[in-house]
């Protein structure tokens, strides 16, 4: 079937969506993060800025953005925290990985802060969880800046990690589960 990171980032830039794959996940996962019953049109909306709907590729990318906030709202209730940001796969070279990384955490802040998680909220949460989001924050700024070694994969092997599961536990806190999830069965 071929990567899915990669036939997402073609079509998006075909259809001239403004967001690449990792950002657009990262916003659908921190606004879901925030409200996981957020309706998936408004969800849509926000992912698919940039494309024209009279575009022959907007039907594509329109399903394709579907079928992201589907897995990304399973995702996030996955019991068995199974949940994993769309970013390039492990064969790309490091350092597209990194900016991708830094573009899913930058979309996440974005995202959470659109479901309306106010600066007042936020430093109302747990510790753990606040400083999650500011340590993802941090990494929405971070710069891929030298060569690739075993030590730099390790490490991003596990702030990818420590995303991972920081995300799980945001979701957690902010939408504990409850009723059943709409799309997700």
């Amino acid at each position: 079937m071929g990567d899915p990171y990669a036939i997402l980032a073609m079509q998006m830039s075909r259809s001239g969506a403004e967001l690449d794959p990792a950002e657009a996940h990262g916003l659908l996962c921190g606004l879901l993060a925030v409200d996981v019953a957020a309706p998936a049109e408004r969800c849509l909306a926000e992912v698919i800025k940039g494309v024209d709907p009279e575009d022959a590729n907007a039907g594509v990318t329109r399903r394709l953005m579907e079928a992201l906030i589907k897995q990304a709202r399973a995702g996030l209730v996955d019991e068995d925290f199974e949940f994993q940001p769309l970013l390039p796969a492990m064969d790309r070279p490091l350092g597209e990985r990194v900016r991708a990384l830094a573009h899913w955490c930058e979309g996440f802040v974005a995202g959470i802060g659109l479901a309306g998680m106010s600066a007042q909220r936020a430093a109302s949460l747990p510790d753990a969880v606040s400083e999650f989001i500011r340590d993802v924050g941090e990494i929405a700024r971070v710069a891929f800046e030298t060569d690739e070694d075993e030590d730099d994969e390790q490490a991003y092997a596990e702030l990818l990690e420590y995303v991972r599961v920081g995300v799980v536990l945001v979701g957690d806190e902010l939408c504990p589960p409850a009723a059943p999830v709409p799309g997700v069965h």
